[in-house]
């Protein structure tokens, strides 16, 4: 018995255990005390009974306590597992939105498979402008078309007060003397794949249009490579004005180009000052809307008579002349055509991704080059 007690007294807590025993003894000896005094009654196995009793019923608390305080965090760590797998459960099954389903259909539908769509998106971020380098651009733009806005003018232009900037012009069979007065420009816009978001980095090209008044033309202009000239000779005196600019970066100089290899309608290729010099700026004269009428200039009509392109010939039948009539007809419409353009791109970035891929293509096999 007194090894079985031990045995207990080891398991238990040893402070709380001995107050407990302690207690009880000093009960059990008031009692003895206030009991007569008989061997008989009270010998020393009903005392030892008595304190492994009490024992037993400690230990029994105890343990119940200590069950009780387990099943207390088992059902709270449930809780928290159960409110975590809600409120997970609750998130993935919420129903895609309307943007979400839209690229989901389209993924299927015109990719085919996400992987092509995320090597297309990947391309189209590479050849984009950076946000910061559109910024820069944007705000030199501004001081671009505000200066070519405040230009003096009335100034007689002649073919020989541009001799040191030659006029961009092909040989013709006759030498034209024309003069005219040369007049600020009607307007100055931004126009092409730049103003479209189609365009290619890191050689960014911008398209700026330099809109001629019509004071300058006449309606008889549209005959025999007039206007062309004309148009030639306003562009060399924007280049005299522009030469030693400080918004531009003079050790690239200025240059004349073709515009798609046409000899009668040249463009004027500049280059920005400081970090934006590897962005090409061309400069393109069209006439203003109404120098024309749009009747004169159909594919049916002859605008270059035989007897001034070929000398000493008798008057013929005159043959129509569509292409050279479609060359000034094109310029006059440009400002239309881009406005319909904005129209049909704006909120349609699909089809600007579309025009980005077929840029790209044509970069790569160099066909995207002003000859």
């Amino acid at each position: 018995m007194p090894v079985e007690i031990n045995a207990m007294e080891d398991n238990l807590d040893g402070s709380s255990l001995e107050e407990d025993v302690l207690k009880s003894k000093s009960d059990n000896s008031e009692e003895c005390d206030d009991l007569p005094d008989d061997d008989d009654e009270f010998s020393d196995d009903d005392e030892k009974n008595n304190v492994f009793e009490n024992l037993q019923s400690i230990e029994s608390k105890k343990r119940k306590h200590k069950m009780e305080e387990r099943s207390i965090e088992n059902i709270l760590d449930e809780s928290q597992r159960s409110r975590k797998r809600k409120k997970e459960g609750h998130v993935s099954i919420l129903p895609p939105t309307a943007e979400e389903m839209t690229r989901l259909r389209e993924s299927e539908n015109l990719f085919h498979s996400n992987l092509f769509r995320l090597q297309i998106e990947e391309i189209i971020k590479e050849v984009k402008p950076k946000q910061s380098e559109r910024k820069s651009i944007k705000q030199w733009l501004e001081k671009f078309v505000k200066f070519l806005m405040n230009v003096d003018e009335s100034t007689l232009l002649t073919v020989e007060s541009l001799e040191d900037y030659q006029v961009p012009f092909c040989e013709l069979p006759k030498k034209l003397k024309i003069d005219f007065d040369f007049l600020k420009p009607a307007s100055v816009d931004v126009q092409g794949s730049y103003k479209a978001g189609c365009c290619l980095g890191p050689s960014l090209v911008v398209d700026v249009f330099v809109t001629m008044p019509r004071q300058c033309l006449s309606k008889t202009d549209r005959f025999n490579g007039l206007y062309h000239f004309k148009r030639a000779m306003y562009l060399a005196y924007l280049t005299k004005l522009l030469d030693g600019n400080e918004l531009l970066d003079n050790d690239k100089g200025l240059e004349y180009c073709n515009k798609f290899g046409d000899p009668l309608k040249s463009v004027l290729l500049i280059h920005p000052m400081g970090r934006l010099r590897r962005v090409g700026v061309f400069l393109h004269v069209i006439p203003e809307e109404g120098s024309f009428k749009l009747i004169n200039l159909s594919p049916d009509k002859n605008n270059v008579k035989t007897s001034w392109w070929i000398e000493n010939t008798e008057p013929a039948v005159e043959t129509p002349t569509p292409h050279y009539n479609n060359s000034i007809l094109e310029d006059m419409v440009v400002s239309k055509n881009e406005t319909l353009r904005s129209e049909i791109l704006e909120g349609n970035q699909n089809l600007k991704d579309a025009i980005t891929l077929l840029r790209v293509w044509l970069r790569q096999r160099q066909l995207d080059k002003v000859v």
